[in-house]
């Protein structure tokens, strides 16, 4: 059977549970896709009107190919905008989600400018533009963050040589690549003693409980389960509070990479998680944002008091048009389309070759696979509209740690191809009209 189609029902499934698992009105819900019972059933209440769609972003991962998400946005918001004038990324979005490197983009574009730490660059305060501070970031700072040795330093190229490089993958036999100390530096530089709670308000927003909802996801190593930091959870007390600097650290940390987060809990209503150490470390590629980004959507329309499905049965029963109550920005770091193997290689192959192949192949289009069943998912919901701004590249996630100029000009080329993709023209051109530009 084709994996491929394996996956896809599978992550139907999936994902179907993850929009839907933890809500009241799941039975209601389920009921409604299968055909078989009314939505009406989950009774919930109007509180806020929603005077424009609601725009949840999913950012992913893959190291320094960070550079390509924070480029897109940055030409996102010109588009919206202008050159001279691009319109803030913060003031489009309802929600952002992260994984892995995205996690750093999520979070930065949802900090509220009075709480950047005051040993921030200035740059932070005269920039009209946070995905433009993150791409010159990702330059200025990749190769720092992913050594263990400072660019500076007269070893630096030691560890860059072939000896290095040897010794590296040896040494990463038994200890993580990266002592993390150049990461947790620049997080504590620009993020300082910034609250996972506090966070931007949504712009124009009538709602009480008015701020950008911020979610990154990590895995308890303890538990072996999927850990999630929200800002919304954790102001309203359901979910413990984290310094901002340790939760973005704690899902950017990846296995065998960065070494495990030991972090403790700003406060908590639970006794227990008060003196509790969390160790976390990044989920990787098997939890992809996309999916967290439709039932964070779907949950905060619900919170709204939008029934969604009976808006969708109203306007086909009196013959109105469905306007879109929800957009889903996919965010991607690139495909890799190129064969780390030639083909000829596994002809015959033994399990030597053949499983790293495969694994490799998994990671490499797992964000295909999720997009691909998220569009599914919205195309039987027209309320939904859906955004995949992902374009091919010449890295592979093998090299995700590297930070050459040849492979910043290769993410280069990959952004400006999202930039010239129809979802992108169309994106821009929606939340013009959203946002009444």
């Amino acid at each position: 059977m084709n994996l491929r189609f394996v996956f896809l029902c599978c992550s139907i499934y999936f994902g179907l549970s993850l929009v839907y698992g933890s809500s009241e009105c799941e039975k209601g819900l389920v009921d409604e896709l299968l055909g078989t019972g009314p939505l009406s059933s989950c009774g919930a209440k109007k509180t806020c009107l929603l005077d424009k769609p609601l725009v949840i972003l999913g950012c992913n991962g893959g190291g320094i190919k960070g550079y390509i998400s924070a480029r897109v946005l940055e030409e996102l918001e010109k588009a919206v905008g202008s050159a001279d004038k691009p319109f803030p990324i913060y003031q489009m979005i309802h929600g952002s989600i992260g994984s892995s490197t995205g996690t750093i983009i999520s979070a930065a574009i949802t900090v509220d400018p009075k709480y950047w730490s005051s040993q921030t660059p200035s740059i932070i305060h005269s920039s009209p533009s946070i995905p433009h501070i993150l791409s010159q970031l990702y330059l200025e700072e990749g190769a720092y963050i992913f050594s263990n040795i400072s660019p500076s330093s007269c070893l630096y190229k030691l560890q860059q040589s072939c000896i290095g490089q040897v010794w590296m993958q040896l040494r990463n036999l038994f200890k993580p690549s990266y002592n993390g100390k150049h990461l947790r530096k620049l997080l504590n530089q620009y993020l300082g003693d910034f609250s996972l709670t506090e966070t931007r308000t949504v712009s124009g927003s009538s709602c009480k409980d008015n701020k950008i909802e911020l979610t990154m996801f990590t895995c308890d190593m303890n538990t072996g389960r999927s850990f999630e930091f929200n800002s919304k959870k954790a102001s309203n007390g359901a979910y413990p509070n984290f310094f901002l600097r340790d939760a973005v650290y704690a899902s950017c940390v990846q296995s065998t990479t960065f070494p495990t987060a030991r972090i403790n809990p700003i406060i908590s209503n639970k006794e227990y998680d008060k003196t509790r150490t969390f160790d976390l470390i990044d989920q990787g590629p098997l939890d992809n944002p996309v999916f967290k980004a439709l039932e964070m959507g779907l949950r905060q329309l619900e919170e709204r008091g939008i029934d969604p499905m009976q808006y969708f049965c109203e306007s086909i029963k009196d013959g109105e048009p469905i306007k879109p109550l929800l957009r889903i920005v996919h965010i991607s770091t690139g495909l890799y389309t190129t064969r780390l193997q030639p083909v000829e290689r596994f002809h015959n192959a033994g399990i030597i070759k053949l499983v790293p192949a495969l694994v490799t192949t998994l990671l490499e289009n797992q964000s295909v696979y999720a997009s691909e069943t998220v569009q599914l998912f919205t195309k039987m919901l027209p309320f939904i509209e859906f955004y995949n701004l992902e374009g091919e590249t010449s890295v592979s996630i093998l090299d995700d740690a590297k930070a050459t100029p040849e492979i910043f000009c290769a993410l280069e080329r990959t952004a400006q191809d999202i930039v010239g993709k129809e979802d992108f023209i169309r994106l821009a051109k929606d939340l013009r009209a959203d946002c009444k530009i």
